[in-house]
Protein backbone atom coordinates (compact mmCIF):
# COMPACT_ATOMS: atom_id res chain seq x y z
CA UNK A 1 0.00 0.00 0.00
CA UNK A 2 1.45 3.42 -1.01
CA UNK A 3 0.96 6.67 0.90
CA UNK A 4 1.11 9.90 -0.06
CA UNK A 5 4.09 11.54 1.00
CA UNK A 6 4.06 14.98 2.46
CA UNK A 7 5.94 17.40 0.77
CA UNK A 8 9.06 19.07 1.56
CA UNK A 9 9.65 22.69 3.28
CA UNK A 10 12.93 23.86 3.27
CA UNK A 11 11.11 26.27 6.26
CA UNK A 12 10.57 23.11 8.88
CA UNK A 13 8.64 24.15 11.52
CA UNK A 14 10.84 23.85 14.52
CA UNK A 15 13.44 26.19 12.83
CA UNK A 16 11.05 28.56 12.25
CA UNK A 17 9.59 28.32 15.92
CA UNK A 18 12.69 26.87 18.26
CA UNK A 19 10.66 26.65 21.07
CA UNK A 20 9.25 23.67 23.67
CA UNK A 21 6.60 22.94 20.34
CA UNK A 22 8.91 23.54 17.86
CA UNK A 23 11.18 20.82 19.76
CA UNK A 24 8.21 18.70 20.01
CA UNK A 25 7.55 18.43 16.51
CA UNK A 26 10.90 17.47 15.46
CA UNK A 27 10.95 14.63 17.93
CA UNK A 28 7.68 13.85 16.00
CA UNK A 29 9.08 13.62 12.71
CA UNK A 30 12.07 11.96 13.81
CA UNK A 31 10.13 9.43 15.66
CA UNK A 32 8.23 8.85 12.11
CA UNK A 33 11.03 8.62 10.15
CA UNK A 34 12.87 6.15 12.26
CA UNK A 35 9.39 3.67 12.08
CA UNK A 36 9.66 4.40 7.96
CA UNK A 37 13.44 3.85 8.07
CA UNK A 38 12.39 0.71 10.08
CA UNK A 39 10.21 -1.08 8.44
CA UNK A 40 12.22 -0.24 5.15
CA UNK A 41 15.58 -1.90 6.66
CA UNK A 42 13.42 -4.69 8.27
CA UNK A 43 12.09 -5.53 4.35
CA UNK A 44 15.21 -5.37 3.25
CA UNK A 45 17.14 -7.74 5.22
CA UNK A 46 13.84 -10.32 4.90
CA UNK A 47 13.46 -10.10 1.18
CA UNK A 48 16.92 -8.16 -0.77
CA UNK A 49 19.89 -9.75 1.61
CA UNK A 50 19.01 -13.37 1.02
CA UNK A 51 18.90 -12.83 -2.66
CA UNK A 52 22.13 -11.28 -2.35
CA UNK A 53 24.07 -13.42 -0.02
CA UNK A 54 22.57 -16.29 -2.93
CA UNK A 55 23.31 -14.87 -6.19
CA UNK A 56 26.59 -12.46 -5.45
CA UNK A 57 29.95 -12.86 -4.44
CA UNK A 58 32.11 -10.66 -1.89
CA UNK A 59 33.83 -9.02 -4.55
CA UNK A 60 30.25 -7.98 -6.32
CA UNK A 61 28.76 -7.31 -3.01
CA UNK A 62 32.09 -4.61 -2.57
CA UNK A 63 31.95 -3.65 -5.94
CA UNK A 64 28.02 -2.00 -4.74
CA UNK A 65 28.93 -0.67 -1.82
CA UNK A 66 32.03 1.11 -3.60
CA UNK A 67 29.82 2.34 -6.58
CA UNK A 68 26.86 3.01 -4.03
CA UNK A 69 29.60 5.36 -1.50
CA UNK A 70 30.99 7.28 -4.64
CA UNK A 71 27.60 8.33 -5.69
CA UNK A 72 27.15 10.11 -2.77
CA UNK A 73 27.85 13.74 -2.02
CA UNK A 74 30.69 14.26 0.36
CA UNK A 75 28.36 15.67 2.53
CA UNK A 76 26.21 12.71 2.70
CA UNK A 77 29.54 10.15 3.36
CA UNK A 78 28.86 10.21 7.00
CA UNK A 79 25.27 8.82 6.69
CA UNK A 80 27.12 5.66 6.10
CA UNK A 81 28.67 3.24 8.03
CA UNK A 82 31.38 2.11 5.57
CA UNK A 83 32.52 -1.71 5.68
CA UNK A 84 29.46 -3.12 7.51
CA UNK A 85 27.44 -4.48 4.99
CA UNK A 86 28.38 -8.01 3.48
CA UNK A 87 26.27 -10.61 1.94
Amino acid sequence: METEQPAFSPHPPWAAHPDTAGGQCLADTLAELSGALDEHLDAEEAHILPLAAAHLTVSEWQELERDGMASLPMSQGPLMIHGTATP
